[in-house]
């Protein structure tokens, strides 16, 4: 309402201005909300894994992770984003929320993504089994 009042004189419909200006808080305090619950989410289950593995475990985990992080990285930037919320642990509906786009469209791209990634993939695969 201190808007509303400060912005009074340029006011012209003040019943739709205040629904809308509330509206936008609302959003945006949702989505301020939303970012707080994805980064406490990630941390949690960031200290859970951690507490649960040993020091050879930990390094092997790294290195896997560099792996992934390093065939991501071939990913053109949409199919990258989508792969990397997934990955993460969050499902297509709650990236689709996060991202601001249709639930079909991070399952189109995901599908693109494995489309490119399964011949990396088997690659680094096949070269781990002649090193061994």
């Amino acid at each position: 309402m201190i808007l509303a009042y400060r912005d009074w004189s340029e006011i012209w419909e003040p019943r739709t201005w205040v629904r809308k200006v509330a509206v936008r808080i609302a959003w945006r305090t949702n989505e301020r909300d939303l970012r707080r619950h994805a980064r406490e989410k990630k941390a949690h289950r960031k200290s859970n894994a951690a507490r649960e593995m040993g020091p050879e475990e930990k390094l092997s985990d790294e290195e896997e992770w560099r792996k992934v992080l390093a065939t991501l990285r071939l990913l053109p930037p949409a199919q990258r984003r989508v792969t990397a919320w997934l990955l993460d642990g969050y499902t297509c509906k709650e990236v689709a929320q996060h991202l601001h786009m249709p639930e079909s469209t991070v399952r189109s791209t995901l599908r693109h993504a494995r489309r490119r990634l399964a011949p990396l993939i088997e690659r680094g695969l096949n070269r781990e089994g002649e090193k061994e």
